[in-house]
């Protein structure tokens, strides 16, 4: 996980952002064009969507595990 979110972290680093990650993860086309289908939102609100989603994975990677597991880990060990 830490490897994916590293990619990621990179891919979303720079100015083009939807770009990078379409040649990262090639998936992430069709996925786009799916939710575009289910949820008739246009191209534009989706790919921002996901990029939002993306970036607050990333952050959120940064805090875990959460101390306190790691702190039961430590007393279980």
């Amino acid at each position: 996980m830490d490897w994916q979110v590293e990619r990621l972290r990179q891919a979303l680093a720079g100015n083009a952002a939807w770009a990078t990650l379409m040649s990262e993860f090639p998936e992430l086309r069709q996925s786009c064009v799916a939710l575009v289908e289910q949820t008739g939102a246009t191209y534009e609100v989706v790919q921002n969507r996901l990029e939002r989603l993306f970036r607050r994975h990333c952050d959120e990677w940064k805090n875990f595990p959460p101390p306190q597991w790691l702190l039961a880990q430590g007393k279980a060990a």
